[in-house]
């Protein structure tokens, strides 16, 4: 029994003082994280064959997330870049789900040293440097609702999805832009671009529902003139929208030799189905 290598994420729901008194929006918030959280989970419990494992610990309105490589995973399969694109990738879903509801989210990813360990009723026993990473740039750095990402784990995913690219045949790849440094707050911080699905014209689960969810949040924040470090947020989110064109790539098709080599290579490549994404199947033991 000791620490392990992973990725931590620590997520946090931004505006639980403003539902506090309303119990239908404080209950509905608190059950889009849960539900999110088991949808996860019943999504791992179908790909068995997956050689990396996910923990999740939710208390209040925050979460941890934990990804590492399941016991007895030979070192030859174990791959930290590909580990951190799935957590990415997977918290990029989770972020856009919760904004379809008006929900506001902020946090931290890291690797590093961890200890999780689940018991008998579920519940997870948590810890270690890693935890205390993905808190601390959450609640010291993020600010507004963005997750940042470490910058040495950045630099190694826009590495690995720059290494894909050039080596994709089919084009999956061509505008895979998952981590990105912030365009609005330029304070040079990595964070999940929750825009990367749409601006890949992959949009038939977020799609204009989250645009047109952010839009109204925004609009209607402008008319109740709160406190500034409130209006912040709502700033920073419309213009970091706008700085993300979704129209840009909206007319993308795959062509059918493109289909034809994903499928070659035993990718669905209806991209955020009821299965799992194609950086997923990066990790999948087959």
């Amino acid at each position: 029994m000791n620490y392990t290598e992973g990725v931590v994420i620590f997520l946090d729901l931004l505006g639980t003082k403003s539902r506090v008194h309303d119990f239908c929006k404080a209950y509905n918030a608190q059950k889009v994280f849960i539900n999110l959280v088991e949808a996860e989970r019943h999504l791992d419990a179908m790909h068995p064959q997956s050689i990396y494992e996910r923990f999740v610990t939710v208390f209040s309105d925050s979460a941890y997330i934990i990804y590492n490589y399941k016991p007895n995973t030979p070192d030859a399969k174990k791959d930290k870049r590909k580990l951190l694109l799935i957590a990415c990738d997977n918290t990029e879903k989770i972020i856009c789900t919760l904004l379809q509801q008006g929900i506001l989210v902020r946090g931290g990813l890291t690797y590093g040293k961890v200890f999780h360990e689940k018991s008998c009723d579920n519940n997870t026993l948590c810890f270690g440097e890693a935890m205390n990473e993905a808190y601390k740039l959450e609640h010291e750095v993020a600010v507004v609702p963005r997750v940042v990402v470490e910058k040495d784990c950045a630099q190694e995913v826009i590495a690995l999805t720059a290494n894909l690219r050039t080596g994709d045949p089919s084009g999956w790849y061509e505008h895979y832009n998952i981590v990105v440094q912030d365009n609005v707050r330029k304070d040079g911080e990595y964070i999940i671009n929750f825009m990367n699905a749409l601006e890949r014209g992959f949009a038939t689960v977020y799609g204009d529902l989250m645009l047109r969810k952010i839009d109204e949040m925004c609009q209607a924040e402008k008319q109740m003139h709160r406190s500034p470090h409130i209006c912040e947020k709502y700033t920073w989110l419309e213009q970091f929208v706008k700085g993300h064109n979704s129209k840009k790539f909206s007319n993308i098709e795959m062509t059918d030799a493109q289909k034809a080599i994903l499928t070659a290579q035993g990718i669905d490549y209806n991209y955020y189905d009821a299965s799992k994404s194609q950086e997923e199947q990066l990790l999948e033991d087959v």
